[in-house]
């Protein structure tokens, strides 16, 4: 099977009451490339379904 599957993918730093953190000046964070975010997103979606040809392929849930 030759597919092609896009992904888009998120890295969102979120406050706990789902409001974006925007210390994007942050120096800690300058120091490491960049900042890392605490919800990752794929296709715009949280929720992560995992697609496998075969059981063995992946680790599949």
């Amino acid at each position: 099977m030759d597919d092609e599957i896009v992904a888009m993918l998120g890295d969102w730093r979120l406050n706990r009451d789902g409001t974006q953190v925007l210390d994007f000046d942050a120096p800690h964070d300058a120091s490491h490339g960049g900042r890392h975010g605490n919800v990752v997103t794929t296709n715009g979606q949280v929720e992560h379904p995992t697609r496998c040809a075969a059981a063995t392929d992946c680790a599949c849930g």
